[in-house]
């Protein structure tokens, strides 16, 4: 990484930073995940005040270039992918078909009985027993969504999905098939949990995405509640008249 500022240009310093940072960034000698230094590093790198450094990094994290993770530092941005809502993938395959390496860390995976939300979705009697999943999505290791997951009907069990890492995939070897899905996709705040598992700051913009996925039939067999980071996920919708 190599930044210069030019402290005869008429261009704000700060801006000079960001831009050089922006550059970087764009053109790849940056990758998603890359630790940038410290405030103080940069200032002493660059003989400017922790002040101006400081403004050049809140510019870029809030333009989605750099995020930052409390104890750790800051990091370069994965920039947003982009997810067509026209074909029902699964988010390993979403990251695989970009290039990607998935990853997951499972937080809960239990049965529960059907809460009236989930029974009404899942078309179950309000009580009846279904397996509950609670993963954090990562990409690179780094956290990038939270799912929390109701499936019915299905035999699965924790060390299988550690091992295979999608859902959908074990779904598929057992001869289940989801032929098609509804999701409703909407922003929300970061609760503390939330911004505790992603590493953001608490209230910040989060997608959310709520999916109910029919196997063929129409029977219903999952419920999803997932939160990805706004900097990390976008949603394309083609339409035609």
């Amino acid at each position: 990484m190599t930044i210069r500022v030019d402290k005869n240009s008429p261009v704000p310093i700060y801006r000079q930073i960001e831009d050089a940072f922006r550059e970087q960034i764009d053109s790849g000698l940056l990758h998603p995940y890359d630790l940038i230094p410290s405030e103080n590093e940069l200032s002493k790198i660059l003989e400017v005040s922790p002040m101006t450094v400081r403004q050049a990094m809140g510019r870029l994290v809030k333009d989605g270039y750099a995020y930052r993770q409390r104890g750790r530092g800051t990091f370069v941005s994965p920039q947003g992918l982009v997810h067509p809502v026209t074909n029902l993938v699964g988010f390993s395959e979403d990251m695989q078909a970009h290039g990607l390496h998935p990853g997951t860390q499972i937080l809960l995976f239990k049965e529960v009985p059907a809460i009236q939300e989930v029974a009404e979705l899942l078309q179950l009697p309000v009580g009846e027993s279904v397996k509950y999943i609670k993963r954090t999505r990562l990409l690179d290791n780094h956290p990038v969504g939270i799912h929390e997951t109701y499936v019915r009907g299905v035999k699965i069990t924790r060390d299988e999905l550690e091992q295979v890492g999608s859902l959908y995939q074990i779904l598929q070897s057992q001869g289940l098939v989801l032929e098609s899905a509804q999701d409703m996709i909407e922003a929300v705040s970061a609760t503390d949990e939330m911004s505790e598992l992603l590493g953001v700051s608490p209230g910040k913009p989060l997608l959310k995405v709520t999916r109910v996925a029919y196997a063929v039939g129409g029977v219903p067999v999952e419920l999803l509640h997932a939160v990805y980071r706004s900097d990390f996920y976008r949603y394309r919708i083609s339409l035609k008249r």
